[in-house]
């Protein structure tokens, strides 16, 4: 099996614990499925009319690579968590949180970058980074399950 393909199955199987995990513990959950999806998983509540997008991130090496900068909004992140055959663990945080979380990171990144090349990088090279999230950042939130259940009430 190619890398791409292993990446492709791991990043799949955190969505599925992810939905499976929601409906366990009384939250309705639905996979989105597509390569244009705008949220991976979306719980909700039909009595209440109310629901989540959640983005799944899932890794297998205790860093999730995240793409561009996260926005700092109501987007629900879980991070998954697969190492050999053991359980998922799971890192549950809001957009906020999330951005404070990898603030102090872009920070010092901004700085190694500026005196190493003796300028900012522009606006173009910002947008184009590469976001991770590492394991010690994630791990104050695991089962961090009220962020999600007080959504609908639990």
């Amino acid at each position: 099996m190619s890398k791409q393909q292993r990446k492709y199955n791991l990043g799949i199987a955190g969505e599925y614990f992810v939905t499976a995990e929601l409906i366990r513990r009384g939250i309705s959950a639905s996979m989105t499925y597509g390569n244009a999806k705008k949220a991976d998983v979306v719980a909700f509540s039909p009595e209440q009319s109310k629901c989540a997008v959640i983005e799944v991130k899932t890794t297998g090496a205790k860093r999730w690579m995240l793409g561009k900068e996260p926005e700092s909004n109501s987007l629900i992140w879980i991070f998954v968590l697969l190492e050999g055959t053991d359980s998922p663990r799971y890192f549950i945080m809001t957009g906020k949180q999330l951005n404070e979380v990898l603030a102090p990171e872009n920070i010092a990144y901004e700085k190694r970058y500026f005196e190493k090349h003796g300028k900012a990088r522009t606006m173009k090279q910002r947008a184009a980074g590469v976001w991770s999230l590492k394991y010690a950042l994630a791990e104050p939130y695991e089962n961090n399950w009220e962020i999600i259940e007080s959504k609908f009430g639990g």
